[in-house]
């Protein structure tokens, strides 16, 4: 009956609206205060037709952005143009659910490795988008934080907008920054929002790191001299010079990656070579996963650290061994 039921409901989330209305509408007379909830995510993001949530019933809708169900970009806003697609497909939904519920992406998946990116602003703006059309509940996947760009403060504010979803986010960064990265606070402010800038020039998502435009020389140049500066300015501060080291780990390893197209004269800042780069690549990122995986904070992640580790090491044999070592899972296929 699946089939009949698709031709009646247009889309996917008819056939399992149906279901779910019936279990729903079955608890709601002994449990009337229970709301059960379902996905709008890969084959049932798109609403259906001739067919409504039953009152007790929740949608979370999934903003997805990756294959094969590219549905928006997002590092941008709900409301920018490109995403204009996931936001007609939000407002069918809300038009005729009662409860709606969100699962959000802050992270960008199929990559080897983070290069350098932000959308904290984009973070505030949705956060704003969702409370003031219906959302009851919210969770967020931002995995990787030991080698994401300013993954600690895309958490904190997003939980300060949540509490207060029209907060000012200047006001907000200014607080964060201050107080996690002491003295270079203006410098890191003057970085996220470089990196910004650049951003806003472009479209990233589902880009591999080789063709991401913003990764040019220019780009490389300004981070990794901003990055010197504020590693000056905190200097006098362990914690502080930590945490302006660790927003070196994307654009170290995005430089390392993409070495070959700035030939001898790598925009690397007071680092000069490649072999320095990469030295402090390896210390920064063991210091990031130690943190996160190697601690009594994150005990069943030992493992994920451990292959962190092996990467490492495949990693500098890559770039500078002249016989890189073939895996033994590749011996002797094409």
């Amino acid at each position: 009956g699946c089939e009949t039921a698709l031709a009646k409901y247009k889309e996917r989330s008819g056939v399992l609206l149906e279901f779910i209305n019936a279990v729903a509408d079955d608890i709601i007379k002994d449990y009337p205060e229970i709301l059960i909830q379902t996905f709008a995510y890969t084959w049932t993001l798109e609403a259906p037709q001739n067919i409504k949530p039953s009152p007790n019933v929740m949608i979370r809708i999934c903003k997805l952005n990756y294959p094969p169900h590219y549905r928006c970009d997002t590092v941008r806003t709900n409301v920018h143009p490109i995403n204009n697609d996931y936001h007609q497909t939000y407002t069918k939904w809300h038009d005729m659910s009662n409860h709606i519920s969100i699962w959000e992406y802050w992270v960008l998946y199929e990559h080897a490795y983070n290069f350098p990116y932000i959308s904290a602003r984009d973070i505030a703006s949705d956060i704003r988008y969702y409370v003031e059309r219906k959302a009851k509940s919210f969770l967020v996947e931002c995995e990787m934080p030991h080698d994401t760009s300013f993954a600690r403060f895309k958490v904190w504010l997003g939980y300060q907008m949540l509490k207060n979803h029209n907060a000012d986010f200047n006001i907000l960064a200014d607080k964060f920054f201050n107080a996690y990265y002491g003295k270079a606070a203006p410098v890191m402010r003057k970085l996220m929002d470089y990196m910004q800038k650049r951003i806003d020039e472009t479209q990233i998502t589902g880009l591999g790191i080789m063709t991401v435009p913003y990764l040019d020389r220019e780009f490389f140049s300004v981070c990794n001299n901003l990055l010197d500066e504020a590693e000056t300015l905190a200097k006098d501060n362990i914690q502080s010079l930590k945490h302006v080291k660790h927003e070196r780990i994307p654009v170290d390893i995005a430089l390392i990656i993409l070495r070959s197209r700035f030939g001898n004269d790598i925009p690397c800042g007071k680092a000069k070579t490649l072999q320095n780069v990469f030295n402090r690549y390896e210390k920064n990122a063991i210091a990031g996963c130690e943190y996160y995986m190697n601690s009594n904070i994150y005990p069943r992640k030992i493992a994920n650290y451990n292959n962190i580790l092996n990467r490492l090491k495949a990693l500098r044999n890559m770039v500078f061994s002249n016989d890189p070592k073939l895996p033994m899972s590749l011996k002797d296929k094409e």
